[in-house]
Parts: C-alpha cells; sequence; structure tokens
C-alpha cells in the first residue's frame, strides 16, 4: 500500500509542475504566468478547506511551481 504514496505523489508532480507548466508555458514568455494557472489547479485538488488553507496551498503551489 505504501507504494502507492509514492505514484501518487510522482504522478501528481509531472502533471501539475511538469506537463501543465511546460504546456502552458509553451506559449508564453513569462514562467511566472505559466505557473499560475498550475498553483490554482494544484490548490483545488487539494481541496478549498478554509480560506486562509487555500491560500496557503495556492501559495505553495506558486513557490513549488517557480523552483
Amino acid at each position: 500500500m505504501a507504494v502507492f504514496v509514492a505514484v501518487q505523489a510522482a504522478a501528481e508532480e509531472y502533471v501539475f509542475r511538469g506537463w501543465l507548466t511546460q504546456a502552458v508555458g509553451a506559449f508564453l514568455r513569462s514562467p511566472w504566468v505559466a505557473v499560475l494557472p498550475q498553483a490554482v489547479l494544484f490548490a483545488t485538488a487539494h481541496g478549498w478547506g478554509t480560506t486562509w488553507g487555500f491560500i496557503d496551498l495556492l501559495l505553495f503551489g506558486l513557490v513549488g511551481g517557480g523552483g
């Protein structure tokens, strides 16, 4: 069962920080404009919860996607 956690995490990184950022970034000049949609989708995929929780996830997505 623990192996599925690693597979899920790798798939999430591939989709949000790999494919999605590259697909959007292929059409834009600024990397931050490419990072913004993936950060919003990352936060949305992890649940809305509270407003501050969503903002925290959004910021985490921005920092993780930009680094």
